[in-house]
C-alpha cells in the first residue's frame, strides 16, 4: 500500500503545479484587463518582481485615463450651462426660467458628484463643475446684467449650500463639501467687494461657517473649518471697518448698527457654540484652531463694538451680550476643570475674564467700576481655590491689579511725591477698598496648595503694590513738600522689602514657603529708581545721604536673612 501511494502522488505533482501557474496568470489578467496569456508571459524576466512592474505602468495610465474621462464630462457639462444661457439669449427660455434652469443644472451636478461610482476624484471634479457653472450664472445675474437683487443671490448661495452639504453628508463626500465650501466662499467674497451690498453675502458666509461648524460638530471634515472661517472673518471684519468710518462710502448700501450687532454676535456665538459642543457634549478636547478662532470671534466683537465704534444706543445692549457670554465660559470651564480637561478650562476661562472686563468697563457705571472689580477678584480666588482650577485662581489678581488701576492706586505707587495730589475722599475710598480685597484675595487664595502660590504671590505683589501707594498719599499729606519725605518714602519701601523677607512667610496661607522674597527684589530696584529721579536729582544731599544710608543698610540685613534661609534649607 505504502509503494502504491507513493506512486500515485508522483504524476499528480506537476498538475498542481500548474494549476498554481494557471491561477496566478488568471490573476494578473484579471488586474490588467487587456492582453492575453501569452503576451504576459513574454514580458515575464526570471526575477519574481518583473511581472509587477507591468501592471503598475498600466494601472498608472489607466489612471491618468480615468481622470481625462472624468475632465472631459465635466466639460461637456459646462457646455451644457452655456447652452442653456444660449437658449435664454435667442429667446427660447424666458430670463426668470432660464436662471431657475441653471441653478438646478448645478445642482443636477453636484449630486451626480454625490452619486457616482467613479471614486473621489471624479466626485470632486464634478463639484467644481457643478461650482463653475453656479458661480456663472450668478455673477451673469447679479453683477454684469443684475437680474437678482444681492438678497436673492444670497439666498440662492444659501439654497446651493444646503444642497452641497446634504449631498456630502449623505453620500460621505468630504472631497465635496471642500469643494462646496471652497467655491461659495470665494463667491460670497467677490459679490460682496463687487456689489458693494455687504450684509446678504456676511449672512450667506455665516451660512457656509455654520454648516461647517456642524459637520466639525458630528465629527466630519474638522480641516476644512478654516475655509469658512477665514471668509466670515475676513467679511465682518470689513462690515464693521467700513460702518465705523467716518462716513458710508459711496456706492455701498446702507446699514445699521443693529444689524453689525447682529452679525457680530452670531460669529462669536457660532464658534463659541460649536466648541462648547464638542467639548461638554462630544467630551472632546479644545483644539487650537477652536480656541483661535473663538478668540478671533470675541475680539472681532469687542473692537468692533467697544473700541472702533462711537458710543451709542446698541453699546449698553453689547455689554449685556458680553456679562452673558462671560457667564456661560465660566460655567464651561468649571464643569471642564472637574472632567481633567485644563486646556479646554483654561481657554473658557481666559474668555470669560475677558467678556466679563469688557461688560464691567461697558455696564458699570465709573464709580461702581473698581468695587465690581474687587468683588469680582475675591470671587475669582475663593471659586479658584474651591475648584482647584489654576485658571480662576491666576485671575483673582488680574481683576486687582485692574482695580488698582481704575482706583488710581497703581499710578499714585510709582509717581513722584513732588507731584502727587492726595485724592479725594470718594477715590481714597476705593484704594481702601482695593486694598483690603488683594488681602482678602490673598488669604481665600491659598489654603497651602503648592499649586496656588503663584496666584497667592501675585495677589500679595498688587497688595504690597497699594500698601506702597497708600503709604506715599499718607507721606504727603501728613509732611507735604518736606525735603525729608522722599527718605521716609525711601524708608517705607526698604521696610516693605525686608519685612517681606524675614515676616512675609508668617502672615500668609503659605507657610515656610520663600516666595515672599521674590517680591522683595523688584522692590529694591524700585527704590533705587526712586533715588536716582528723586534724592540725588533733586540736589539735596542731606535727602540723599539718608536715603542711601536706608538703602544700604537693607542690603545687608537682606544678605544676611538669604544666607541665614539658605542654611536653614541645607540643614532640612
Amino acid at each position: 500500500m505504502g509503494i502504491t501511494s507513493v506512486g500515485k502522488a508522483e504524476p499528480s505533482e506537476p498538475l498542481f503545479h500548474r494549476l498554481e501557474e494557471l491561477e496566478r496568470r488568471v490573476s494578473r489578467l484579471e488586474v490588467l484587463g487587456v492582453g492575453d496569456p501569452n503576451q504576459v508571459t513574454t514580458e515575464r524576466t526570471p526575477s519574481e518582481s518583473a511581472p509587477a512592474a507591468v501592471p503598475a505602468k498600466l494601472i498608472d495610465a489607466g489612471g491618468i485615463g480615468h481622470l481625462f474621462g472624468n475632465v472631459a464630462i465635466a466639460v461637456i457639462g459646462i457646455a451644457g450651462g452655456y447652452l442653456l444661457r444660449t437658449a435664454v439669449e435667442v429667446g427660447w427660455l424666458n430670463h426668470s426660467t432660464g436662471i431657475i434652469s441653471a441653478f438646478l443644472y448645478a445642482l443636477m451636478w453636484i449630486v451626480a458628484g454625490g452619486f457616482t461610482k467613479r471614486g473621489q476624484a471624479a466626485a470632486a471634479i464634478y463639484a467644481l463643475a457643478s461650482s463653475i457653472m453656479f458661480a456663472g450664472a450668478l455673477w451673469e445675474n447679479t453683477v454684469r446684467s443684475p437680474a437678482l437683487s444681492p438678497s436673492t443671490t444670497a439666498l440662492l448661495i444659501g439654497a446651493y449650500l444646503l444642497d452641497g452639504y446634504l449631498t456630502a453628508w449623505f453620500r460621505n463626500r468630504g472631497e465635496i463639501a471642500a469643494v462646496t465650501a471652497g467655491s461659495l466662499v470665494a463667491l460670497s467674497l467677490t459679490l460682496f467687494l463687487t456689489t458693494h451690498n455687504l450684509i446678504p453675502f456676511d449672512i450667506s458666509l455665516l451660512c457656509a461657517a455654520a454648516a461647517s461648524e456642524f459637520a466639525a460638530s458630528r465629527g466630519r471634515w474638522l480641516e476644512q473649518r478654516w475655509i469658512a472661517a477665514l471668509g466670515a472673518d475676513f467679511a465682518v471684519f470689513i462690515t464693521v471697518w467700513i460702518f465705523n468710518s467716518a462716513a458710508l462710502p459711496d456706492g455701498y448700501a446702507p446699514f445699521g448698527g443693529s444689524t453689525v450687532l447682529a452679525i457680530q454676535v452670531a460669529l462669536a456665538f457660532l464658534y463659541l457654540a460649536s466648541m462648547g459642543y464638542r467639548t461638554l457634549a462630544a467630551g472632546a478636547t479644545a483644539t487650537a484652531f477652536e480656541i483661535g478662532q473663538s478668540a478671533v470671534a470675541i475680539s472681532a466683537f469687542i473692537l468692533g463694538q467697544f473700541v472702533m465704534a462711537p458710543a451709542g444706543s446698541h453699546r449698553l445692549l453689547a455689554g449685556i451680550v458680553c456679562f452673558l457670554l462671560a457667564k456661560g465660559g465660566y460655567a464651561a470651564s468649571i464643569l471642564l476643570g472637574r472632567k481633567k480637561d485644563q486646556r479646554s478650562s483654561a481657554a473658557y476661562a481666559f474668555f470669560g475674564f475677558v467678556l466679563q472686563t469688557t461688560a464691567i468697563l461697558v455696564v458699570v457705571p465709573v464709580f461702581a467700576r473698581v468695587f465690581a472689580l474687587c468683588a469680582l477678584g475675591i470671587a475669582a480666588a475663593a471659586l479658584g481655590n474651591r475648584q482647584r482650577q489654576m485658571s480662576l485662581q491666576l485671575q483673582a489678581p488680574a481683576y486687582l491689579f485692574a482695580a488698582a488701576l481704575g482706583s488710581g492706586l497703581a499710578g499714585i505707587s510709582s509717581q513722584p511725591l513732588s507731584s502727587l495730589i492726595v485724592p479725594p475722599a470718594g477715590q481714597l475710598i476705593a484704594m481702601l477698598v482695593t486694598a483690603v480685597a488683594a488681602t482678602l484675595a490673598y488669604r481665600l487664595g491659598g489654603s497651602g496648595q503648592a499649586e496656588a502660590r503663584i496666584p497667592a504671590l501675585l495677589c500679595a505683589a498688587v497688595l504690597v503694590w497699594s500698601g506702597l501707594g497708600l503709604g506715599a498719599i499718607a507721606i504727603k499729606a501728613i509732611f507735604g513738600s518736606f525735603s525729608l519725605a522722599t527718605s521716609l518714602r525711601i524708608a517705607l519701601i526698604c521696610s516693605a522689602a525686608i519685612g517681606l523677607a524675614r515676616w512675609g512667610r508668617f502672615s500668609g496661607p503659605i507657610v515656610g514657603s520663600p516666595g515672599w522674597i521674590w517680591i522683595s527684589y523688584p522692590l529694591m530696584l524700585w527704590a533705587a529708581w526712586r533715588i536716582l529721579v528723586e534724592d540725588l536729582a533733586s540736589g539735596r544731599p542731606a535727602s540723599a545721604a539718608i536715603s542711601l544710608t536706608c538703602y544700604g543698610g537693607t542690603l545687608l540685613l537682606l544678605s544676611r536673612i538669604l544666607r541665614s534661609r539658605k542654611a536653614e534649607l541645607n540643614s532640612r
